[in-house]
């Protein structure tokens, strides 16, 4: 049955491209202040649309299998949270408290 990893492979990229607009749009309303948080569809969007990549039956689709990864901003996100988040908490640290990093000594 040659459709099978054409339809899979659609089906695949359909969501992961409903999972990226939605972590797209649930960023942006925090951004603009509309929402003060969102939650996110971290990794699964862009999984799909990797494997949605490889199973593709056409020729040249296979080269694209990292797309998704570069495109969800979900994954983006996730992995720069905890630099943010460090990042802050440096921000507003007193001097000479152990949020500092130095400790008491």
């Amino acid at each position: 049955m040659d459709a099978l990893p054409a339809v899979a492979a659609v089906a695949l990229l359909l969501f992961f491209a409903a999972c990226a607009l939605t972590n797209i749009a649930g960023l942006a309303m925090v951004a603009t202040g509309r929402r003060r948080s969102t939650s996110l569809i971290p990794w699964i969007g862009a999984l799909a649309g990797c494997i949605g990549l490889l199973i593709a039956p056409w020729p040249g689709w296979r080269g694209w299998w990292w797309a998704p990864w570069a495109l969800d901003l979900s994954v983006a996100a996730t992995l720069l949270a905890p630099a943010v988040k460090r990042w802050r908490r440096r921000g507003s640290a007193k001097p000479g408290s152990d949020d500092e990093g130095r400790g008491n000594g």
